[in-house]
Order: C-alpha cells, then structure tokens, then sequence
C-alpha cells in the first residue's frame, strides 16, 4: 500500500522521495531497495540510524559502515555515518526560528530532537488549537525556550534539524582524517576525486570530459584525503580554470593537515602545480592525510554567460597525487647534500680554529713582548740595585775611614792631653821653686 500510495503522488505529479533508516538488519535489503526505486524514478535517501543519546553505541562497524556508505547520497548522512554518530548540531542551532514540528494534537515543538528527546516538553512552544502560531512565536515564553533551552542543547543528530542547519545555514560537514580511517585500506597516494577520496561538503558531483573524470569545488576551497608514502616529495595538483581576470593574478595555496605548503599562481587554461612537502610531514609516512587546496577563484557560470548553471564553482580539479622519492637516486642526492654539508661544516670549523691558532699567537707574541718588558724593568731595577750596592759600599768605607780618623783623632787627644798635663805639672813645680 505504501508503494502504491508513493507511486500515485509521484503520477499526479509531485516530488516524492523515500527515506530508509540503515539498520543491521536491513543492509542486506538496501541495494535491492535502491534498484527498485532508481526503476520507479523515485530518489531513495538512506539515512543511518542514529544514537538516541551520547552513552549509547553506534549501530554499525567498520565493515558495515563500508557496505552502507555507498548508498547515501548527501554529505550529512555520510558524515553522521562515518563519525559513528558523533556528528551532532552545537552551538547557534536555530530550531524554534525557522522550522518547528508539529504534532497530530496540535503542539509545536522546536524540533524534532527536542520533540524525541527525555525531556521534550522543554521544548514545546504551545498548541497551535490554542493560540494562532504568530501569537505563540512572538510570546515571551517561546523566546525564553530559545535561549534557555535550545542555546543550552548539549547537540542533537537529528536527520532533520542536521538538514536545515545544513541546507539553510551552511553547517559544515567536512571529514577528519579519524572519520575516513574506515577507509584506509581503499585510499592510496593518487586521488582522481572519486567519492572515498573526496570530502562532499566542499564539492559538487563527479564529473567528466574529453580529459577525464573532475569536480568542480564548491566555492573557494576543496579537501581530499591521500596515503603518503614512507618516502615523498611533493603533491601534484592538476586542475583547470577557465575565468578571468584583469590585472588580477589567481593563486591556489595547499596544506596538509594545517601545516602551510605555500601559494602557486595560475592562469587560465590547464594547469598543473606542485606543493612541496615539509620536512616537518617526514613522521606521517605511511599515514591517512587531509590536503585542502584554496584558491581566490569563485564565479557562477550564469552570471558570466556561460549557460544556465546556477551553482556557485571555483577551480575544476582532476586529481591530486603525491610524488614518491626516486630512492636509490634521492638517497645519493641525499648523501651528497650530507657531505657538502659536512665539507662546508668541516671548512667552517677549520676557518675557525685558523681564527683561534692566529689570536693565540698573537696574544704570545703581546705576552713575549711584555716579557721582554718586563725583563728589561727587572734588569733595569738590578742594575739599580747593584749600583745602590756599590754606592752603599763606598759610603761604608767613606764611614770607616770618618771613624777610623776619629778614633785617630782621639789618640791624638789623649796623647796631647798627657803632654799639657805634664806641662801643666812642670809649671806648678817651678812656681813653687
């Protein structure tokens, strides 16, 4: 009955698409189902199932995320699948500002995550049998639930609050590196943008022309992932461009994993550049990388005269590889940059010591010759002092001879003194006469 019911809609003349929730026990059914209604040209949109709660384990494992993948087609349904359910809404949701869910009773709530969730009359705003909507959206009370309760939300997974936030307000739904590890086994060094290598949020749908398969990206910027090798050069973008621009230079700038491989400019036409890679990179050999190319292209082809496609672009690119280190020829490169290294050390440091043996002997020259200074003053003052000798030598003998004389001199004395005595005695035996 219920195919029935999609196949009448679709025959009057509306939209019809069938939603499947992707569990354990139906992924075996999931390509028989898409079968059937890619024949009844009827989209089917295959969802994950989600975690009702953080604490809760994820449906699927690393096989059978594998076997799902595949039939999603939206970038947020592949991103909730590869995150294991971690992919929730944080911060600035807008349930309750620009959608709502309406219950068979008349109530409206903010949003479906709120509406399944323990605590959902939090998040009810009224009954629209009540009060008229635009009455209860302007009340005080529905303002209140904004920012109480929605701001505060710890995150939801909701397919359909996921959706609007996406769809509406560009919420992203980039891959990490931890999301594509599911993947690791199928992604190689050479990316030709198929889907396993490609994060959808920053690009459009697979593509091809006379050159090969392409995709444009969404705007100004595009990620893949790639596997380095154990040994690698450079990555290798071949991409075109078919804008221009007076007097205006267009550049793409590359990085991996956020570490900057610098800017290449280009023109119009097809064009291939290449980022080399940092010695910083050399520990992720071997391992899952994010290279994100950004570029200052960003047009819409109907706005330029180039058909009707409304779709905003940037730079069409048709693979991205990582070029290998030639090993035997890089490793004698290699050791040829050690030894002129170590020759150019080796000169340095022998320049240097030249520079060391030169000030030595300068300074013992400057010393011999403050020695000879030195002994010139020493001889000077010994000199000095040997002359101080000889005069010391002479004014003992001048003493000598003083003391000699006087000693002399005192003889005399004493001999004249004996004489005027007896002359003396002479005198007084003649006065007595």
């Amino acid at each position: 009955r219920a195919l029935a019911s999609a196949m009448l809609i679709k025959d009057k003349g509306f939209s019809v698409q069938i939603n499947v929730v992707a569990q354990k026990d139906n992924i075996a059914d999931i390509p028989r189902m898409k079968s059937y209604f890619n024949d009844q040209g009827i989209p089917l949109n295959v969802i994950p199932k989600i975690k009702a709660n953080r604490e809760e384990q994820f449906e699927f494992e690393g096989e059978q995320i594998r076997e799902v993948y595949p039939y999603m087609s939206l970038p947020r349904e592949k991103k909730l699948l590869l995150s294991k359910g971690e992919y929730v809404i944080e911060n600035n949701c807008h349930a309750g500002k620009v959608s709502w869910l309406l219950d068979c009773n008349g109530d409206v709530y903010t949003c479906c995550g709120g509406y399944y969730s323990r605590e959902s009359k939090k998040f009810l705003l009224g009954n629209i049998r009540q009060q008229p909507f635009d009455e209860m959206f302007l009340s005080e009370r529905t303002q209140k639930i904004y920012e109480d309760v929605v701001q505060k939300c710890k995150g939801c997974a909701n397919p359909r609050d996921i959706e609007r936030e996406v769809t509406e307000f560009g919420y992203s739904t980039e891959y990490t590196v931890e999301d594509m590890e599911v993947f690791r086994d199928k992604i190689t060094k050479e990316c030709h943008m198929e889907d396993v290598y490609c994060d959808n949020f920053n690009w459009h749908d697979l593509e091809s022309d006379a050159h090969g398969i392409y995709r444009w990206m969404r705007g100004k910027k595009g990620s893949v992932f790639l596997k380095l090798p154990e040994h690698f050069t450079k990555i290798l973008v071949s991409f075109r461009n078919i804008q221009e621009k007076d007097g205006e230079s267009f550049w793409i700038r590359g990085s991996v994993n956020g570490v900057d491989l610098g800017e290449y400019e280009f023109g119009t036409g097809e064009w291939e550049c290449e980022f080399p890679l940092d010695n910083a990179l050399s520990s992720l050999g071997g391992e899952l990388v994010k290279f994100t190319m950004e570029t200052n292209v960003e047009w819409i082809p109907k706005e330029t005269g180039f058909g009707g496609d409304a779709r905003k672009l940037g730079i069409m690119v048709r693979s991205v590889k990582v070029l290998e280190k030639n090993t035997a020829r890089e490793t004698y490169l290699d050791e040829q940059d050690n030894l002129r290294r170590l020759f150019e050390e080796s000169e340095s440091d022998r320049a240097a010591r030249l520079e060391a043996i030169n000030d030595l002997q300068r300074r013992l020259e400057e010393s011999e010759s403050d020695r000879a200074a030195r002994l010139e003053v020493i001889n000077d003052l010994q000199r000095r002092l040997e002359e101080s000798e000889s005069d010391r030598a002479a004014r003992l003998e001048v003493i000598n001879d003083l003391q000699r004389r006087l000693e002399e001199s005192e003889s005399d004395c004493a001999a004249h003194l004996k004489i005027i005595k007896s002359l003396q005695k002479q005198q007084a035996d003649k006065d007595d006469v």
